[in-house]
């Protein structure tokens, strides 16, 4: 019964909305295309509607359905697009994820190779400053011996020249007095080093250019072919070879356990001079001046290095 009653109020509330509200018992047959509105026949003859654009009912639901299904076309269209574009999206997320993490993969693998060789050029220098060192002190300990056994042979002359000269007896004196002069006399011979003959300075280390190369390092540089990158890192060799021949150039496959043995080769006092223009008459034999280009000055600087004695 509750059905019935319904489906029969269902049916009246559509008979009433096909029916005109100004005119009753008139049939909504027509539709109003100037106010988008079902109208009657009489809505369109005596009423408000006068004169605005009509169409039958049925023709203006066919053109509604087929506007309707031409607009849905264009929205799916539109939804297979933005579908699409999703799709790409979510890839190029993807992509932006797998590519950020390979960034930084780089990153940290390119700079942990520059920190491996600048561990490596530390462990070098400190091994080279070390034997620099070494070597100072071993011509500071020989004159050290110089000068201490010039002092003990003095030290026991005057105190033979204190006795001598305490001998009251002319005989006595006069047979003790010429052996210790002559002593004296030899031991007068024997020259005192002016001074100290070890320069105290050590080569400087410039790392302007290195950090200038550091500043530099930025993103979007492409790695250079593994062909230009070897002929490069030839060239830039010869180059720093040339201008700095006592500077050794760091090699790609140099670990810090080279830095010990490659120090042990080298000497880092430099030797006289072989070439006779180079050679300073006013200097001490032990000392000979050089003109030198250091790392960052445009000019040479005359710098002093001792020989190591024998």
């Amino acid at each position: 019964g509750d059905s019935a009653s319904r489906g029969s109020a269902g049916a009246d509330d559509v008979g009433r909305r096909m029916r005109c509200d100004q005119h009753a018992g008139e049939k909504l047959n027509f539709y109003c295309v100037t106010c988008t509105k079902q109208v009657c026949s009489h809505c369109l003859i005596l009423g408000e509607h006068k004169n605005h654009e009509n169409t039958p009912i049925d023709q203006a639901y066919e053109t509604g359905k087929e506007a309707l299904t031409a607009h849905r076309g264009q929205i799916e269209s539109r939804m297979a697009v933005v579908e699409e574009l999703l799709d790409k999206l979510h890839d190029a997320e993807l992509d932006v994820q797998n590519n950020a993490e390979s960034q930084r993969n780089v990153i940290n693998s390119e700079l942990d190779h520059l920190r491996e060789l600048v561990e490596a050029k530390r462990n070098q220098l400190l091994s080279k400053a070390q034997l620099e060192e070494k070597q100072k002190r071993t011509q500071l300990h020989a004159q050290f011996d110089r000068a201490e056994a010039i002092r003990r042979d003095s030290e026991e002359l005057a105190r033979r020249s204190s006795e001598v000269l305490s001998v009251s007896s002319e005989h006595a004196f006069l047979a003790v007095v010429m052996p210790l002069i002559q002593d004296m006399k030899k031991s007068a011979g024997h020259q005192i080093d002016s001074g100290v003959q070890v320069s105290c300075m050590f080569r400087p280390l410039s790392t302007d250019a290195q950090l200038r190369c550091i500043g530099d390092l930025d993103l979007g540089h492409p790695r250079l072919p593994a062909a230009s990158s070897a002929q490069a890192s030839s060239v830039a060799g010869s180059y720093i070879q040339s201008q700095h021949p006592n500077y050794p150039v760091l090699q790609q496959s140099y670990s810090p356990a080279h830095a010990v043995a490659t120090a042990a080769q080298v000497s880092f006092v430099p030797q006289m001079s072989q070439q006779p223009h180079l050679q300073q008459p006013h200097l001490p034999q032990q000392m000979q001046q050089h003109s030198v280009m250091l790392p960052g000055v445009g000019v040479p600087t005359s710098v002093v290095y001792h020989n190591v004695r024998a």
